[in-house]
């Protein structure tokens, strides 16, 4: 599912699968696996002025993140502090990460 508002250069898309019970079995339900935000504007291919967020489960479940395409552990991030970046904040909590968008 992809969400794009051009107005504010800002892109969000997930990756759902069908729920499936322990035995594998597909039940009534969806799971999101992953998010990733965008957000900003560009000319150049890898120029920075565009930030990016994804969030994702891997296929362990163990939950991952990456800013602007590096691999971040959560665990090292502080918790009473937003990491700022040009176009997005992210906020790390316990028991929930919060990505804003920062409208320029």
């Amino acid at each position: 599912m992809l969400l794009r508002i051009d107005e504010i250069k800002f892109e969000a898309q997930t990756r759902i699968l069908p729920f499936r019970d322990a035995q594998g079995n597909q039940q009534s339900g969806t799971i999101f696996k992953a998010i990733a935000v965008r957000a900003g504007q560009s000319s150049a291919p890898n120029d920075r002025a565009i930030d990016t967020v994804q969030v994702e489960f891997d296929e362990f479940d163990n939950l991952n993140l990456f800013i602007n395409g590096d691999s971040v552990q959560i665990n090292t991030l502080p918790s009473d502090e937003p990491i700022l970046m040009l176009n997005l904040i992210l906020y790390v909590y316990p028991n929930e990460i919060v990505i804003k968008h920062v409208r320029g």
